[in-house]
């Protein structure tokens, strides 16, 4: 049976078990605050969901996103073909 990888972005709250389980790959959303522009973080990788929102209660504010830019996504695909 032919193998196949799954590359998806994280907008897709796929949980982490499955994640691990299926080895899938995931692109991350870059999230920011208005007025924080320079702190940038990477959902799932600097910042985990349960984090998610206690950090938009305490800044008050609604985050920013960011897609990953395509490099980053075609690093991810050409990996998952290896």
């Amino acid at each position: 049976m032919e193998k196949i990888g799954l590359v998806v972005d994280t907008a897709g709250d796929i949980p982490r078990d499955l994640v691990k389980e299926y080895d899938i790959r995931e692109v991350p959303f870059y999230l920011y605050f208005e007025g924080e522009e320079n702190v940038i973080y990477k959902e799932n990788v600097t910042l985990l969901p349960e984090d998610f929102f206690n950090i938009m209660k305490a800044k008050k504010k609604t985050p920013k996103n960011i897609t990953a830019k395509y490099g980053r996504l075609l690093c991810c695909i050409r990996t998952t073909r290896k």
